[in-house]
């Protein structure tokens, strides 16, 4: 489409216009362009009598050319007779048509009879609209095709110069033989011929390099007529090519002004429930837009019998509808998402590379962001092809952290979020950042311990001679050291839910489950609670003298 446009450009600023199509002007005259008056009463009376007189004239030469064909009984005397008399009847045929066409103020009469019409072959409609342009462009490039045909003549005259003088070297070695009287007849003969025939190729050779040397001395010129082409296209194609701009930029801004209007007065009353229809208005615009502007150009073409400009006009507008049914389903498709009413909406909640996104506009660049993400990601109307949006639910979380909160990754890995963007989230781990993609870091199976809580579970045994208390004193005993614990260490208005309770009597130990339940605020504090666990419970062993097992191995000899 692109291509074509400039091409129709380029055309335009190098073939001459329709005046110079017409006529070409005479040398050293500058090219007028010729308008074509309404003829006057007069005029017409004139011509009428004209054709008139000259259908007499007509009737009569074939009233004689009947008479010479009645006397005449020979086919071949006949025939040039009747071939002339039917020549003069279809022109005898024309200049009735033409008078009644004067007559009737230029009627068309073909209409009102009931004959069929000629079938119509698209190959001649075709040519007849290319020929226009096919003739403008024969015009421009007749120079160069003059002379590289003279330049070929050239190498073939010289070709067969080159032949004629070769024979005329091998007549010459038999002038100085003695031949017979008949031979030497013949001889001079052939001299004769040769000599002519390479006459006749010098002249030739001559009036080819003649006038391929005027060809060339106009080349000198080339200033004055690239100066007489452009005066030409700005006299004549160049005024019609303004109008035709003018009228389009016009209507442009006439119908740009009624939808900013409309825009206006649909959103003071509307207000931003008004987009969908505004984007609608855009639309209609758009289409109206491009047609009426390109029909008002046609027009100004049309009206000023540019030809030229109406036939590549034509050309573009055929080559934009074929480029525009290859594409149309998908700009359907674009149409549909800029309107508000196709798979990605405003204000929903869409998923992109695995991160929900809320759909802020939806525009030629859409924009989409998420609350919890720093940044604005901006997509081309291409891209939301094959992307799904829903509406987002009230309570319903759109990243699995914020800057602050402590987390658990699926492999172990805990840290706190020092930041996080739509495209990178930074962790503090162990004292080091850690930079993770943040579609990589949200498809981890992210455990947020800031946001909701935690609960650490501690295991504790005691040894087997403790067990008549091991149910009721020993829990007891653990529960108001960890709490202890907990109230010495800070902890103690975060611990949400505090449990001992007996959990197995393993090989060498009674085993105790120890589980507290934080605040998210004590996030920071999640390695550190498990270790106040231990040593709550390893302080209560010693105060009341309870034993801690280890791992025994005991061995029975038969």
């Amino acid at each position: 489409m692109r291509s074509a446009l400039l091409i129709a450009l380029s055309l335009t600023l190098l073939l001459p216009g329709p005046a110079s199509l017409a006529q070409p002007p005479a040398a050293g005259t500058p090219a007028k362009e010729t308008r074509i008056s309404p003829p006057t009463d007069d005029d017409l009376a004139a011509r009428v009598n004209s054709l008139a007189e000259s259908i007499k004239n007509q009737r009569q030469q074939i009233k004689s050319l009947n008479a010479r064909l009645e006397k005449l009984k020979d086919s071949t005397e006949r025939e040039p007779i009747e071939q002339e008399l039917l020549q003069r009847n279809e022109s005898l045929s024309r200049s009735r048509k033409s008078m009644e066409q004067l007559l009737v103020g230029g009627v068309e009469i073909a209409a009102l009879t009931n004959e069929p019409a000629p079938a119509v072959s698209w190959q001649d409609e075709l040519q007849q609209v290319m020929m226009p342009l096919l003739a403008s462009l024969r015009e421009l490039t007749a120079k160069p095709r003059r002379i590289e045909s003279l330049r070929t003549g050239i190498d073939a005259d010289e070709e067969r110069l080159r032949a004629v003088t070769k024979a005329r070297a091998g007549l010459a070695r038999f002038d100085k033989l003695e031949l017979s009287p008949d031979a030497r007849t013949a001889l001079d003969s052939l001299n004769r011929q040769w000599r002519a025939r390479e006459s006749e190729i010098q002249q030739s050779l001559d009036v080819a390099r003649t006038q391929l040397a005027s060809l060339d001395d106009e080349d000198t010129s080339w200033a004055a007529d690239l100066t007489s082409v452009v005066n030409d296209f700005l006299r004549d194609r160049g005024i019609t090519l303004l109008l035709a701009l003018g009228i389009g930029c016009f209507v442009w801004l006439v119908l740009r002004g009624l939808y900013w209007l409309y825009a206006w007065l649909a959103y003071r009353k509307q207000g931003p429930k008004s987009r969908s229809h505004i984007r609608l208005a855009r639309f209609i615009r758009l289409g109206m837009t491009t047609m009426l502007s390109v029909i008002a150009m046609l027009c100004v073409f049309y009206m000023r019998s540019d030809v030229l400009l109406f036939t590549l006009s034509i050309v573009i507008i055929a080559f934009s509808l074929l480029s525009l049914r290859q594409w149309l389903p998908h700009y359907v498709r674009e149409a549909r998402i800029l309107l508000n009413v196709g798979p990605v909406r405003e204000g929903e909640r869409v998923l992109i590379d695995g991160v929900p996104f809320e759909a802020k506009s939806i525009n030629v660049y859409s924009l989409f962001m998420n609350p919890d993400l720093r940044g604005m990601r901006r997509l081309p109307i291409g891209a939301l092809h094959g992307m799904t949006s829903r509406p987002s639910l009230g309570d319903e979380a759109w990243f699995p952290s914020r800057v602050g909160d402590c987390v658990m990754l699926a492999d172990g890995t805990f840290g706190q979020v020092l930041s996080q963007t739509i495209d990178f989230v930074q962790l503090s781990v162990m004292g080091s950042p850690l930079m993770l993609p943040t579609s990589t870091f949200a498809q981890q199976g992210v455990r947020n311990i800031s946001r909701e809580g935690f609960g650490i579970g501690v295991t504790f045994g005691i040894d087997y001679q403790h067990q008549a208390i091991a149910l009721e004193q020993v829990p007891a005993a653990f529960e108001d050291a960890a709490r202890a614990a907990f109230r010495a260490a800070g902890l103690g208005r975060l611990l949400k839910e505090l449990k001992v309770e007996f959990s197995a009597a393993s090989a060498s130990s009674l085993d105790f489950r120890i589980f507290a339940t934080f605040d998210g605020k004590a996030a920071d504090k999640y390695f550190a609670v498990g270790r106040l666990i231990q040593r709550a419970c390893v302080e209560t062993c010693n105060q009341r003298g309870w034993g801690i097992p280890f791992q025994q191995i005991t061995v029975h000899q038969a």
